[in-house]
């Protein structure tokens, strides 16, 4: 089975390919993509969808799961920021459906988050690069900022490479898809018994 989780935003869109095969969860491909932000809406939704279209044939999932949008942030994003992030949402969503015939599978952050906690606490958008890779048992694929020469930018208070952002939204596309392979495993559980 493979499983593609996808972030999608206005800004950034994370993108996951885990497969499962005798219980095993493996994660196969991660990258995130950048929606043009020059254009007018219907340009930067149609490369967008272009892109995910692409990326669709590529990856060729069985299943795509989508991190659903958080409709109200009290003290959060404004409407306009709000529309925005749920067009681009929706145009991703959409071109899932037409490559897969049938409705990505939309989860909460909620509901993700916690079926991927480890403990108590709630795990913020920072902590979730180091949740997945404890999951996966791997050490988290991360992303370094670089100049335009190639060269490693540094963080100024650590001095050490700087991650870029970039980084959770990807981390966000695979908690998406390992909390769906989660819930499956809890369904196939129950059905058993």
């Amino acid at each position: 089975m493979r499983i593609l989780g996808l972030d999608a935003s206005s800004t950034t869109i994370g993108i996951s390919l885990l497969s499962t095969k005798d219980g095993k969860v493996t994660l196969e491909h991660q990258e995130f993509y950048k929606p043009p932000k020059e254009g007018s809406i219907f340009e930067r939704l149609s490369a967008t969808k272009s892109f995910i279209k692409q990326k669709l044939e590529q990856l060729k999932p069985d299943e795509i799961v989508i991190e659903e949008i958080i409709q109200f942030l009290k003290g959060g994003s404004g409407a306009k920021t709000i529309i925005l992030l749920a067009v681009f949402n929706r145009t991703v969503g959409l071109t899932c459906y037409e490559y897969l015939g049938k409705e990505p599978i939309m989860m909460n952050v909620m509901r993700i988050r916690h079926k991927l906690k480890f403990d108590k606490k709630f795990p913020a958008k920072e902590d979730m690069p180091e949740i997945v890779a404890k999951h996966l048992n791997i050490d988290f694929p991360y992303y370094y900022a670089q100049d335009k020469k190639g060269n490693a930018k540094l963080d100024k208070k650590t001095g050490k490479n700087k991650v870029m952002i970039e980084n959770f939204d990807v981390a966000d596309s695979i908690a998406v898809g390992l909390a769906y392979i989660l819930v499956e495993k809890e369904k196939a559980s129950k059905q058993c018994k």
